[in-house]
């Protein structure tokens, strides 16, 4: 197995600056792009469905007799 290498940084710092035609330029929008539309929807409902999916696992097992699993 090879050796994994300490290559990737312990802290990262990002420092951005806006302008005041920066922010009025955002807002100034009137439609937001579809594309992140989707991207949003899209997550929403795969959030939902693994949540179903949490939900009838716990409901199966408990009619198996096993305890489902504890979120810490």
């Amino acid at each position: 197995m090879a050796r994994q290498r300490q290559t990737t940084p312990s802290k990262l710092r990002l420092v951005t600056e806006t302008t005041d035609e920066a922010i009025a330029r955002v807002a100034g929008t009137r439609k937001p792009d579809p594309r992140l539309a989707d991207l949003v929807r899209q997550l929403a409902r795969q959030a939902a469905r693994d949540l179903i999916g949490v939900r009838t696992r716990a409901v199966r097992n408990r009619w198996d007799g096993r305890l489902p699993l504890r979120r810490c």
